[in-house]
């Protein structure tokens, strides 16, 4: 009895130290408050300690259509949004502990019989590649943002570009952005080891300036 009891005090604690705000809306984009009764949406935030959630629920069915973590102000997990239709918009993912392969900016030095992954027709290809795919996000045009993003990447042993964790943002547009990016890329001449293909990641800094648009 005394073990249920101190359970029991031990949720109620938990749960009063989780701050929550609620905010009603008619539509998706949440541009127009409604009453409770009258919402479709649902905008709910938690707060304990220095972890803050986000989420966008549709209260019809209470389908969570986006969420978002932060913790001391990073953004931290899987962020998600999906359509109202069910369709997923946008996955990404921030500060992932990196992936247990090759690593092509440093293991070259240490790893014998083994070469990096390259871009197809080298830097330059690459270069052109990047002038010609990276745009700037109208929201993040109007936020007036700017800043460097980096993103972890994976190259697999067949050579495809795979979106991995974001370790530094610098809005949730130009996030999605930098994702959808790397998911653009042609394929890469992957890393060896031995001669055998094989799977590997790369950081790539990204920088996000409105004067170049």
């Amino acid at each position: 009895m005394k073990n249920i009891l101190a359970l029991s005090l031990s949720i109620f604690l938990t749960l009063s130290a989780i701050a929550q705000e609620k905010a009603y809306f008619k539509d998706e984009e949440l541009t127009k408050k409604a009453s409770e009764k009258k919402a479709n949406y649902l905008k709910s935030e938690f707060e304990s300690g220095d972890t803050l959630i986000s989420q966008v629920s549709r209260l019809s069915d209470n389908f969570i259509l986006r969420e978002r973590k932060w913790i001391s102000g990073n953004p931290i997990g899987t962020w998600f949004q999906y359509a109202d239709n069910g369709e997923l918009i946008s996955e990404v993912a921030y500060r992932k502990p990196f992936p247990d392969t090759y690593n092509n900016a440093s293991d070259s030095l240490s790893c014998e019989n083994c070469t990096s992954a390259t871009f197809m027709n080298g830097e330059a290809e690459f270069n052109n590649f990047m002038r010609y795919n990276m745009r700037f996000p109208t929201e993040s045009r109007e936020l007036g943002s700017t800043g460097r993003l980096l993103i972890c990447f994976i190259i697999s042993k067949e050579g495809e570009a795979i979106p991995y964790s974001i370790l530094k943002g610098v809005d949730p547009y130009i996030d999605v952005e930098g994702w959808e990016l790397i998911g653009r890329m042609p394929p890469w001449q992957p890393a060896t080891k031995e001669g055998e293909p094989i799977d590997s990641y790369m950081v790539l800094p990204i920088n996000y300036n409105i004067g170049k648009w």
